[in-house]
């Protein structure tokens, strides 16, 4: 995987949580990964071409999106054969060590 990990951050479609996702990109960023930040709102199928696009090794549902997403764009990995791309729900208030987090996301879905 090495050192700079690319991760797609979900932006929310509400700004209450757009705070948290551009916390969360910030702290993703000085941890050293490289975010790509999606346009607020996108569909699961878009999300899941972005990821592909983007070659990410995880995808960032950030504070804000509708809790289905995610269990969406899991399925939509896994129907491109790409179920090794970690899909990880961030709450409100995303910790310091939110890269080791999604770091250990990443293995346990590569692993699988």
């Amino acid at each position: 995987m090495g050192d700079r990990v690319r991760i797609v951050l979900v932006a929310p479609v509400h700004d209450s949580g757009a705070r948290s996702a551009m916390v969360l990109a910030r702290l993703l960023r000085d941890a050293g990964a490289e975010v790509i930040i999606t346009a607020p709102g996108p569909a699961p199928d878009q999300i899941v071409r972005t990821a592909l696009q983007e070659d990410a090794v995880a995808v960032a549902v950030a504070d804000g999106t509708p809790a289905e997403v995610a269990s969406r764009v899991r399925a939509g990995l896994a129907g491109q054969a790409a179920s090794d791309v970690a899909v990880i729900v961030a709450g409100p208030d995303p910790g310091p060590d939110v890269l080791a987090e999604v770091r250990a996301a990443v293995a346990h879905a590569t692993a699988s």
